[in-house]
């Protein structure tokens, strides 16, 4: 095939579920520069973002790859300006002293579908860029001060919490009786151990980001309950607090198994066998998510100081919107509902940063300590 314009997947261009390897191919003419007619000029090639893997061919020479392919394939998620890629492109010299034309040829591998694959996905996600080390060094440059004009509210977020949670922690440590803070403590944690999945590009691959994000999730989802426990001081409810114990270990069985999944070869599996587990283990804490109302439920007729009511409404329905994006993105290849897009869509957009539902109650997790 040869590569798309508008840079859309191959899913788009209308093959549909594929995965394995394709090719495109196009041929370039290469003019001979005016300005030094007989000296070589090197370029380099930008590949923005490939799903998953990809190897670059001029004129039938292996000239550079994009990650590992099989049998021990290496491969990176979309980051979201496809800075990761473009600062590891492959780079190659092509002599122009005369007017010279070439195939230049790029084998793509897409690997097998996940429960949480994108609506369309394969392919050159978006157009490769062609141009001398200096220009896609400084487009490389101007793509990262971007990406970072646009995190620096959720980066000082990870920030404030993590400081709130070293604070937490000691001040369990001084008075261990004070339960309240150490879950505390761990809960607000996860905007930090988020950062690397959700906003940092190219720092896991794809394989290690999908297979351990379900515990850093697990790890919220299971500290937020106790949390909201003593909280809402619910711990003189014996059997409410044993529930919250056997969800708990459920919570962490599960994700468990989803993420010791990924140390299997699942690529190599055959049919949906890898598919089939993944959703299977999914499904059960996607549907504990929603175990916070249950808690507020039994609060309702407490009476609480307003600042701790505040604090475990915001949380739980920020871990209860999550869980619903979350619902909604899991089997969108083939549902096509884009219900999970409302609960990220930006409210506001304050110096470049997107302000959705779900970021700004994610606020709660600091400030008011």
């Amino acid at each position: 095939m040869a590569p798309d314009r508008d840079g859309r997947t191959w899913e788009e261009q209308g093959f549909r579920n594929l995965t394995g390897f394709a090719w495109y191919r196009r041929r370039i003419v290469l003019e001979r520069p005016a300005a030094a007619p007989n000296h070589a000029l090197e370029l380099d090639l930008g590949l923005p973002f490939v799903d998953d893997l990809a190897e670059v061919y001029w004129n039938g020479r292996l000239i550079g790859r994009w990650g590992n392919l099989p049998p021990h394939p290496v491969w990176f998620g979309e980051s979201e300006l496809g800075v990761a890629q473009l600062s590891a492109r492959a780079t190659f010299s092509m002599p122009l002293g005369a007017a010279r034309s070439g195939v230049l040829a790029i084998r793509v591998w897409k690997a097998p579908f996940v429960f949480f694959a994108a609506e369309y996905e394969g392919g050159l996600v978006r157009t490769p860029i062609l141009g001398t080390p200096p220009a896609l060094d400084a487009l490389a440059s101007t793509l990262w001060f971007r990406w970072l004009l646009s995190n620096l509210f959720t980066l000082a977020v990870a920030l404030l919490a993590g400081i709130a949670s070293l604070f937490a922690f000691f001040g369990w440590l001084r008075d261990r009786s004070r339960s309240l803070l150490f879950w505390m403590a761990l809960y607000i944690l996860h905007p930090l151990l988020l950062l690397p999945y959700l906003t940092i590009p190219g720092v896991l691959s794809f394989r290690q980001g999908y297979g351990t994000i379900a515990l850093v999730i697990c790890l919220e989802d299971v500290t937020l309950w106790f949390l909201l426990v003593y909280l809402l001081e619910l711990t003189d409810n014996r059997r409410l607090v044993l529930w919250t114990r056997w969800l708990a270990a459920g919570s962490i069985l599960f994700n468990g198994l989803d993420s010791g999944l990924q140390a299997f070869h699942w690529w190599e599996w055959p049919g949906h066998r890898f598919l089939t587990l993944d959703i299977a283990f999914t499904i059960p804490p996607l549907l504990m998510e929603a175990y916070p109302l249950v808690l507020i439920a039994f609060a309702v007729r407490r009476r609480l100081d307003r600042a701790l009511w505040f604090l475990a409404i915001t949380a739980a329905l920020a871990d209860f919107l999550q869980g619903l994006g979350n619902w909604f993105s899991a089997g969108l290849h083939w549902t096509h509902w884009d219900f999970a897009a409302w609960f990220w869509a930006p409210l506001v957009t304050v110096a470049g940063n997107d302000l959705s539902p779900i970021t700004i109650l994610n606020t709660h997790c600091w400030w008011p300590w």
